[in-house]
């Protein structure tokens, strides 16, 4: 069984989502988290640990605009020689949202650090698979507003957003331009970098987000690789 002492455990205030294209590991294979029904049978796990199962959804539940921010993990099986371009995957997320981790258990987002993608460094943070594989987290993203509807801008180089980034269009899911400067007020938050909570919210990019409420173990898997999240906080409105 897996364990988190309760100073570990981040539960979070309400709200906690993923964006529409998140795909969720269901009896019928991937799907994406807005096509999710109630009654639908996606793949889960005590949240303390234990066996997988498929459980039903009780609730879909939606936000039509929260932040999101995208977080990035290593793509597992590929050859970590150091030196070697490592790929890496994305989901978009709110910054509320518990992963489970190894080194902390329930872990929100928000919390979770960046590191070194040097195999001389130690990890700070380690992701479950569906498989029971560890997942690489490798860093977290803000994403910005643009002057484009359903579009936002993100940084290229260390969040840095006094250089060029990539504006990506969250409704189609396409890159929309690789190297742009970002709106003018937005490039000076560069300065505000060191101090986040400095920043204007109204400055960071919102979109709909989804959660699920999942019968008994409350868990699900979200991504490509299948990464081991909680429902926990599932307020917003219900969708019928």
């Amino acid at each position: 069984m897996l364990h988190a002492p309760d100073h570990l455990r981040r539960w979070l205030e309400p709200g906690a989502c993923f964006a529409k294209g998140t795909l969720v590991h269901t009896k019928e294979g991937l799907k994406p988290i807005e096509q999710i029904q109630v009654g639908d049978w996606v793949l889960s796990k005590p949240e303390n640990g234990g066996e997988q199962a498929f459980k039903r959804v009780l609730r879909t539940i939606a936000h039509p605009s929260e932040r999101i921010v995208d977080l990035y993990y290593i793509q597992p099986g590929q050859d970590r020689t150091y030196g070697k371009p490592v790929k890496q995957r994305r989901i978009s997320v709110t910054r509320n949202h518990p992963f489970w981790t190894k080194e902390q258990g329930w872990t929100a987002v928000s919390e979770l650090r960046r590191y070194s993608l040097s195999a001389a460094y130690p990890l700070a943070f380690t992701f479950e698979d569906k498989s029971g594989q560890p997942i690489e987290f490798a860093h977290l993203t803000n994403v910005y507003i643009s002057d484009q509807p359903n579009v936002g801008w993100k940084p290229n180089h260390m969040g840095a957003t006094d250089s060029p980034g990539a504006l990506w269009d969250y409704e189609s899911h396409k890159l929309i331009a690789a190297s742009v400067m970002p709106l003018e007020t937005v490039e000076e938050t560069y300065r505000d970098l060191g101090d986040p909570e400095a920043i204007d919210p109204a400055l960071f990019f919102t979109a709909p987000v989804y959660n699920l409420e999942v019968e008994d173990f409350h868990t699900y898997y979200v991504g490509e690789h299948g990464i081991w999240v909680h429902n926990q906080n599932c307020g917003g409105s219900e969708v019928l």
